[in-house]
């Protein structure tokens, strides 16, 4: 009778430890969220998943949209507030020559923009959302500075620092 107790028991912690929604409850079984970049879907998209699968990222492309494919009218980086600073500083070495009027940089969480999840990056989000968060276009020097970050804590310091700056 006790074996059988004992095995009933492990049982139901084996089927609890395997559920998702329990594991949430558990201090170890929180989720580590995997970086992921997500694109606007435009002529060039296959290039830049060939340098991203490089930096060995998963990437999706975002379904296509009603309003056609211009650079000026998905201007948007949306960042993460987990997706790592060294992979970013490595993308805006390349991503603004794809993406040639991407001028807006704004944090998922500051701007209340969904991401999957905080280690994500989306690369072409529509411009209007950035111009109705009322953010203001980034320089060259702006995106320098960002790629040049050498921490996750500067790199979102950076991000607000130049955001705020521009919001004056």
């Amino acid at each position: 009778m006790k074996n059988l107790k004992s095995f009933l028991l492990l049982s139901i912690i084996v089927i609890l430890s395997s559920c998702s929604t329990f594991q949430s409850w558990l201090p170890f079984g929180e989720n580590e969220y995997q970086p992921s970049i997500k694109l606007t879907n435009h002529d060039r998209v296959t290039q830049i998943l060939v340098l991203l699968a490089d930096l060995e990222l998963k990437s999706e492309v975002a379904p296509l949209d009603s309003m056609p494919f211009t650079q000026n009218s998905y201007a948007l980086l949306i960042v993460g507030e987990q997706f790592p600073h060294q992979k970013l500083s490595e993308i805006l070495g390349f991503v603004r020559n794809y993406y040639t009027d991407l001028h807006y940089v704004a944090l998922a969480n500051e701007n209340d923009f969904k991401l999957k999840n905080p280690a994500q990056l989306f690369i072409g989000a529509k411009t209007d959302l950035a111009i109705n968060h009322k953010l203001t276009a980034w320089s060259t020097n702006d995106f320098e500075k960002l790629k040049a970050v050498k921490s996750q804590p500067e790199m979102l310091q950076t991000i607000k620092q130049i955001n705020s700056k521009s919001a004056k």
